[in-house]
């Protein structure tokens, strides 16, 4: 400072201008010069603000926050007026950590200068800053921060209800409650602390616990202190500070519309605020601010709000809205390899996998290290039989985390669907190795086993899958499936069996079986259209009484894949759909033992069997022989709307006709790919039988998906399959309106019955499992042995694993060919349903014997009575009876 002051003669000609000189020397960087100058300007005139006030800014400079403060304080005092005083200061304040301070001083700024833009924009800094700074850690100090803001910015308004957790009274709260019975209080605890209605389970947990003396205080206590409660106020402190955040910015950009700055920083608060909606799960909410942040002007943040606003569709189940905001992020900032990554995942997904390989190629050249981008493009070329490339880009992903289980798991399932069994296998052992002591690894490999056709290695991991979690029931139902669909019926019913049984016995010891309520597992049940018509023998099951009748609940959120929304929405009379996951009355674990599975059901002499086999035989016996009514009825206003339909495509209101499905493998073309099954035929085999409906009067409406080969043209006949009026609404409709369904091994067999409708089925594969509904009439595909040159006789099949098969892997290795019927049994098998519905089928003495010839020698080797066979077919095939 001595050596400063020495310079002062230097300076002689402006020594009556000190200020000025000061401020030359800052604009010169010369700070500690400037501040000796400043100080003797003070001394000549101390009641000047605008000299305190530089003098703040220099002391800023320099980072003597303190002094700094100091000095601009001391400029307010001489000038409360001074805007820009309250600013500095509110930096100062800001600096030091001080955030409410901060605030403050920037709400006196624009007090006194309300058309400055500047201003909000440092306004709104600084709460976005708290906003993002916000932890779980500091969350007391937080909250006291947020009620001095609420306090001195709102204390002419009720505060907010994303603000009000922190004003909670416990007394206050309890006090209130006090009248309340147990069952009451809880559900208010809930709405006050957790913002939500309780789940049954934790509902009931409280009311348990308070009648064996918890106290109100301790449950009010432990919610304060749940994770969900701290989640839930971070939350309303960080939607608090960026909404006033937000505010600002929008009136620094009605001040200035030019500003970037402004723009950019909104569209920073309104990014945040989607991203803390979309982790509360408040899709919709947070999809509504990237919406607001995209079209900001001069911002720099247009590919991450894009990027965002994709992740937030793609988790609603919108992939096409998905793929749009991915490619605009895309296009904006090119080398972001997750966005090329999330938008390979949402192509993939649409089947558009040429494109899908280009993304995920992408994200690998920018990013190589990243696992994950080269499993997923091996995933890709897998898809497309690049075994080669396939195996090079999934080696790559496992080189780089060659410890990692869960990647070769991941691998190994892909590998699985694509029907690389080897590959598959191998990788399911690695996993183990890293990781043996993991159930699901096991019962990975035991699927891959069974699908592979090694039934004893298969078995024997499960086996080792039960060890470690001997009550964990999945692995008993995993492994029910996979040995059905490896034709081992008996042993898949024993799974199934055994996981019932755990059930049980787990709900009982844990008092699950005094909720009176079953929840209905949507995976298993909605898997496809025909297990979604065995809710019929599951409901029919417990009207007979042969399950308590117990309340049934499903959860089916917005983006759960339902093979038809409309036939579900029918069930609905039976059962409580719910859409939010909380209101569910017990999750987890739990949950899994009140849970029933579409596999199987126990009947009340002990047995486990089928839905969809032999437990629908023995149902549909029963129910028809008490003369009971279909549980399904068309509403009004569908069969208004399907007629209106068909009066549009030409069919008479009123006009009978008969709805026709012949399955085709594209449907289900990836699982047919890697498993080619026996129950697919040929549409021309069913013309002749189109024929003779017509040439009665009838139309025939022919049922399925754009994907089947086409239908010839003809006359009173609608290939509705490749229409434009095709839906789910309509499927329904025709299901339940025509006069009887002619069709196949297929899901739409199943769904006519549920509202009374006779089926004509043909094709039916596997044998083993023939249809169930009394009403119906089948005939079976027949088996060729090609070594001998002739038709496999009934007992030969009933004797034979080929009972219980579909697929052409299993007959190719024993040189038998499944064959199609003919067109002329088909054609048989119609008019046969035909007189059956007029009344005028007869049938003969021989005709009896013959079918109970057949019945006689299927249940006896344990297959169950079903529908009654076609009456042409089986004299046409008697010499194939014993």
């Amino acid at each position: 400072m001595n050596q400063i002051m020495k310079m002062l003669p230097q300076f002689k000609e402006v020594t009556e201008n000190y200020f000025q000189t000061a401020n030359k020397l800052k604009q010169e960087g010369q700070l500690e010069a400037a501040i000796a100058f400043y100080s003797k300007a003070i001394e000549q005139n101390s009641q000047f603000y605008l000299y305190h006030h530089n003098m703040g800014e220099v002391l800023a400079l320099l980072g003597r926050w303190d002094d700094a403060a100091t000095s601009y304080r001391m400029a307010i005092e001489l000038n409360p007026k001074s805007a820009w005083s309250y600013h500095n200061l509110g930096d100062v304040w800001a600096k030091l950590g001080h955030f409410d301070q901060a605030i403050l001083f920037y709400r006196y700024a624009i007090e006194l200068n309300q058309k400055y833009y500047g201003f909000y924009n440092k306004y709104g800094q600084t709460f976005y800053q708290l906003a993002i700074g916000f932890n779980l850690e500091s969350l007391q100090e937080d909250i006291e921060l947020c009620k001095r803001l609420d306090k001195s910015l709102h204390s002419d308004k009720k505060q907010d209800s994303l603000t009000e957790l922190c004003y909670l009274d416990d007394e206050l709260f309890l006090q209130i409650s006090e009248r309340l019975n147990n069952e009451d209080f809880v559900e208010k605890a809930y709405l006050t602390y957790l913002k939500r209605t309780p789940d049954m389970e934790g509902k009931n947990h409280y009311i348990r616990h308070l009648g064996e003396g918890m106290t109100r205080q301790e449950l009010v206590s432990g919610f304060r202190q749940s994770p969900e409660f701290a989640s839930l106020l971070k939350f309303s402190l960080s939607s608090f500070c960026l909404q006033e955040a937000i505010a600002a910015y929008r009136r620094a950009i009605e001040l200035n519309p030019n500003s970037s700055k402004s723009s950019d920083s909104l569209g920073k608060a309104l990014l945040q605020m989607g991203k803390e909606l979309a982790e509360r799960g408040q899709i919709d909410e947070a999809i509504e601010n990237y919406q607001q942040a995209i079209p900001l002007p001069g911002q720099n943040i247009l590919a991450e709000a894009h990027y965002a606003q994709g992740n937030a569709m793609a988790q609603q189940g919108k992939i096409d809205e998905a793929i749009k905001s991915y490619r605009q992020a895309v296009a904006i900032k090119p080398d972001w390899a997750e966005v090329h990554f999330n938008l390979g995942t949402a192509l993939f997904k649409q089947d558009k996998l040429e494109e899908a390989t280009d993304r995920f190629q992408k994200a690998t050249d920018i990013q190589p290290e990243w696992a994950q981008a080269h499993i997923q493009l091996g995933n890709t070329l897998l898809k497309q039989d690049k075994l080669e490339e396939s195996r090079a880009s999934l080696r790559k992903g496992l080189d780089l985390e060659p410890n990692s289980a869960p990647l070769h798991t991941q691998v190994a399932y892909f590998f699985l669907e694509s029907g690389q069994f080897d590959d598959a296998i191998a990788l399911y052992k690695k996993a183990i190795a890293i990781q043996p002591d993991a159930a699901e690894l096991y019962l990975g490999l035991g699927t891959a086993f069974l699908q592979y056709g090694k039934h004893d290695e298969g078995v024997a991991s499960f086996q080792q899958a039960i060890a470690p979690k001997p009550d964990w029931i999945h692995t008993y139902l995993a492994m029910g499936s996979q040995l059905f669909i490896s034709g081992k019926i008996d042993e898949a019913n024993q799974a199934w069996h055994t996981a019932i049984e755990a059930q049980n016995k787990f709900a009982k010891e844990h008092q699950l079986d005094t909720l009176q309520i079953r929840l209905l597992d949507p995976r298993s049940w909605l898997l496809a259209l025909g297990h979604i018509a065995c809710l019929d023998v599951y409901l029919k099951m417990m009207m007979l009484g042969w399950k308590p009748a117990q309340k049934i609940m499903m959860l089916v959120t917005p983006d759960t894949k339902v093979p038809n929304r409309s036939f579900l929405n029918y069930w609905s009379r039976y059962i409580e759909f719910v859409s939010d996951p909380s209101q569910m009355p017990v999750s987890g674990q739990l949950a899994d033992y009140i849970t029933d599975y579409y596999w199987a059901a126990t009947l009340p002499n002990g047995k486990t069997l089928m839905y969809s086999t032999q437990a629908a035989a023995v149902v549909y016996k029963q129910w028809e022989s008490e003369n009971r009514p279909p549980l399904l009825s068309l509403s009004a206003s569908d069969t208004e709307q399907g007629w209106d339909c068909l009066q549009k495509l030409g069919v008479p209101k009123n006009a009978w006709f008969v709805g026709l499905h012949v399955r085709e493998p594209g449907f289900h073309r990836k699982w047919n790919k890697v498993h080619p099954a026996t129950r697919d035929a040929d549409i021309n085999s069913y013309l002749l039988a189109v024929e003779s409906i017509t040439a009665r009067g009838g139309w025939v409406i022919r049922m399925g998906d754009p994907d089947m080969a086409p239908l010839p043209k003809m006359d009173r006949v609608l290939d509705y399959a490749h229409s434009k009026f095709k839906s789910d609404r309509m499927d329904i409709f025709l299901c339940a309106t025509c006069y009887f369904f002619l069709g196949t091994s297929s899901g739409l067999a199943w769904v006519a019955p549920t509202f009374g409708v006779p089926c004509a089925l043909t094709n039916w594969t596997p044998i083993g499992i023939p249809p169930a509904f009394p009403k119906n009439i089948f005939i079976p595909k027949l088996y060729w042995s090609n070594s001998e040159n002739r038709y496999l006789t009934f007992l030969e099949i009933f004797d034979s694993p080929m009972i219980y098969k579909e697929f052409r892997k299993y007959f190719d290795s024993i040189n038998v060919s499944v064959m199609d019927n003919t067109a002329e049994e088909i054609n048989d098998l119609v008019l046969e349903m035909l007189e059956s519905i007029e009344g005028t089928i007869k049938y003969t003495k021989e005709d009896e014997y013959l079918q109970q010839q057949f019945h006689k020698q299927a249940v006896a080797h344990g297959i169950y009575r079903g529908s009654r066979l076609g009456q042409a077919f089986l004299r046409k095939y008697a010499y194939l009876l014993p």
